[in-house]
C-alpha cells in the first residue's frame, strides 16, 4: 500500500485491500491510479479518491474518464462549481459524452441556473434519447421556471422509457399540483407510493393533495408522515415522550396533552376541534403559541388548561398526548363529519372591540372593513399577496370605511398610498398585529366585515364568527425548487370552506389574475350593502 504514496488508516487499509492487490502490476500508471481512485469511491473514502484521481489526471490529462470521477465526486462534496469545471473537460474531451451534458445540467441545476442547465439536459438527450434520468431532470429545470406543462411532457417521457420510475410520477404530481390539476396529482403521488417511493416529502405531498379535494380518511392518515420532514424536526422532542399518542386504536382517556405544532393559522384552524376533543378527555392540556392564550382561556373557562407553546411539558402531568394537526384524523375522517362544525368557537375581547370601532368612526355610520392583503412568507409571496391598490379600488365607496388589519408596520405603506390620493386606509397605531392577537380579534370583530388573503386573519376572522372574504391564489402555490403547497387548508372549493361557517372564498382560476377576482369581491361587497331585494 505505502507504495503508492498514500497515507492509510488501519480501517482504510484493510477495506481496500482486496481491491488494490486485484490490480494487476502490469498496468499502466494511468490505469494504476484509476482503478485506486474507483475502488476508495466505492468504499466511500472521498478523500482519497480525490486524490487518486488526481494523480491519473497528471499522468493523462486527456482521458476523460478521470474528469467525470472528479466531477462526481466534488459534486457530491457540494462543491458544484468545481464539478462544473471538471465536467466542463469531459466534455471538451469527448463531446458525444451524453452522461457528461447530464452532469453538466445537475451542477448549473444546484448553481441554480435552471435555464442553463435546460440547454444541457437537452443535448444530453440528444445525444442519448433513453438516458436514465435525462428527461426527469429536464422536468425538474423546467419546474423551477415554472414551464409546469412542459415539466410534466418531460416526466411523460422519462415514464415511458423507465415505467417503474417512482421519483418521475412523484414529480409529475408536483407538477399536475402547480397546474391545478387535484386529481392527477392525487393519482400520480399515489403511483410514486405504489412504486416503493415512501419518503416523508411524497407521503406527505399525498396527504395535502387528498386532504384539498377531501378524502380526508387516506389524506389525513398520510398526514402523519409529515413529522419526518426536516421543518418538522422541533417537534421530536414531543414525539419522544414516554407516554402513549392519542389514535384511532388508542382513543383518548385520562389527562391528554395537546401540542402545538405548524402556524399560527393551524393552531388556530385545529384549535376550532379542541371543544368537541375536550369531552371525550378527563382533562385536557393545550400548548399553543403564547399569542393566543388570552384569547384561548376566555373562551375555553377553566375546562381547558392552557400553557405556553415550548418545552415539552413534565409527563406526569398527562396520560396520553397528541398533536394538534392529528386532531383532523380523530374527529374529522369525512366530509360528513364536518356538518356540525361552524368554526366560530372564539370570544374576542367585545368591550375592547367597541372601543376601536369608537376611535375609528366616532359617532359616524360607516360600513368597517378589516383588510390583510399580504403573506410575510418568502416562499408563497408572490403567489398570494394582492396589490394594494387594486384591493383597495375594488372596496371603495360611499359610506365604507377601511381599517388595516395587516400583520407588520405597515405604516409607510399606507402613507404612501394616502398621499398617492388613490385610497385612505385607517390604523390603530397602539395595536401590535404581530404579537397582540386578541387584539387583532377584537378589531375584527369591530368590523363589519373582513377581506384577506388565505392567512392567519382569515383564521382569526372565521374562528369569531365574523363575515369574511378570503382572497385565494389558483391551486398549486409554488414553494420552492420542485415542490408545490396547495392550498389544503381551504380545499379545492370556490365559495365556502368546512373549517369557517361565515367564510367565503374568492379563488383564482387558472390562468386568471387578481383582476378578476377583486370584480366579484367588489360586486359581492355592493349585494350586501343593498341587503335583502
Amino acid at each position: 500500500m505505502t507504495n503508492l504514496g498514500l497515507v492509510l488508516t488501519a480501517e482504510q487499509r484493510a477495506r481496500l485491500a482486496p481491491a488494490l492487490q486485484a490490480i494487476p502490476a502490469t498496468v499502466s500508471p494511468f490505469e494504476r491510479w484509476h482503478l485506486v481512485s474507483l475502488a476508495c469511491l466505492k468504499q466511500g473514502f472521498g478523500e482519497l479518491a480525490t486524490e487518486s484521481i488526481l494523480r491519473a489526471i497528471s499522468i493523462e490529462p486527456e482521458q476523460e474518464s478521470p474528469w467525470k470521477n472528479l466531477s462526481y465526486l466534488t459534486f457530491h462534496c457540494s462543491k458544484h462549481e468545481n464539478s462544473l469545471r471538471a465536467i466542463r473537460k469531459a466534455c471538451h474531451l469527448d463531446p458525444l459524452a451524453a452522461d457528461a451534458r447530464i452532469r453538466a445540467g445537475l451542477c448549473l441545476l444546484r448553481m441554480s441556473q435552471p435555464e442553463s442547465s435546460t440547454l444541457e439536459f437537452r443535448a444530453g438527450l440528444c445525444l442519448d434519447p433513453v438516458i436514465r434520468g435525462g428527461n426527469l431532470n429536464l422536468g425538474v429545470a423546467l419546474g423551477e421556471q415554472q414551464l409546469d406543462r412542459e415539466a410534466m411532457k418531460a416526466y411523460f417521457r422519462e415514464i415511458s422509457v423507465y415505467p417503474a420510475s417512482s421519483e418521475a410520477y412523484h414529480n409529475l404530481g408536483n407538477a399536475a399540483l402547480g397546474l391545478g390539476l387535484l386529481q392527477d396529482s392525487v393519482r400520480f403521488f399515489d403511483a410514486a407510493i405504489e412504486l416503493g417511493l415512501r419518503t416523508p416529502d411524497v407521503i406527505t405531498s399525498s396527504a395535502l393533495a387528498h386532504l384539498t379535494i377531501g378524502n380526508f380518511e387516506l389524506g389525513w392518515l398520510r398526514f402523519e408522515e409529515r413529522f419526518g420532514l426536516v421543518e418538522y424536526s422541533y417537534a421530536r422532542p414531543q414525539l419522544a415522550s414516554t407516554k402513549p399518542l392519542v389514535g384511532s386504536s388508542a382513543p383518548p382517556h385520562g389527562r391528554v396533552l395537546v401540542w402545538a405544532e405548524q402556524g399560527l393559522g393551524d393552531e388556530i384552524m385545529f384549535g376550532s376541534l379542541l371543544g368537541e376533543f375536550a369531552r371525550r378527555a378527563d382533562r385536557l392540556l393545550v400548548q399553543l403559541d403564547r399569542r393566543l392564550l388570552p384569547i384561548f382561556r376566555r373562551s375555553f373557562g377553566s375546562g381547558v388548561e392552557f400553557i405556553e407553546r415550548g418545552q415539552p411539558p413534565d409527563e406526569s402531568l398527562y396520560d396520553m398526548h397528541t398533536p394538534i394537526g392529528s386532531l383532523g384524523r380523530i374527529l374529522r375522517p369525512s366530509l360528513k363529519s364536518f356538518s356540525t362544525h361552524d368554526g366560530c368557537f372564539l370570544l374576542p375581547d367585545v368591550e375592547r372591540a367597541q372601543a376601536m370601532r369608537s376611535t375609528l368612526l366616532g359617532n359616524r355610520e360607516r360600513f368597517l372593513i378589516g383588510i390583510a392583503w399580504m403573506t410575510t412568507s418568502a416562499d408563497t409571496r408572490s403567489a398570494r399577496s394582492v396589490p394594494l391598490t387594486a384591493l383597495v379600488s375594488a372596496l371603495s365607496r360611499d359610506g365604507v370605511e377601511l381599517v388595516s388589519l395587516q400583520y407588520g408596520d405597515v405604516t409607510e405603506e399606507l402613507e404612501t398610498l394616502r398621499k398617492s390620493g388613490l385610497g385612505d386606509i385607517q390604523y390603530l397605531p397602539d395595536l401590535n398585529t404581530n404579537d397582540d392577537i386578541d387584539g387583532v380579534a377584537s378589531l375584527a370583530e369591530a368590523c363589519d366585515l373582513v377581506v384577506t388573503i388565505g392567512n392567519t386573519v382569515a383564521h382569526i376572522a372565521g374562528s369569531i364568527g365574523k363575515r369574511t372574504f378570503v382572497l385565494l391564489p389558483q391551486q398549486g402555490i409554488r414553494a420552492s425548487a420542485n415542490r408545490v403547497m396547495p392550498g389544503w387548508r381551504w380545499l379545492e372549493a370556490d365559495g365556502s370552506t368546512v373549517w369557517y361557517r361565515s367564510v367565503q372564498l374568492f379563488r383564482c382560476q387558472q390562468d386568471a389574475d387578481w383582476s378578476k377576482v377583486l370584480d366579484r369581491v367588489s360586486s359581492a361587497l355592493g349585494a350586501l350593502l343593498r341587503g335583502p331585494e
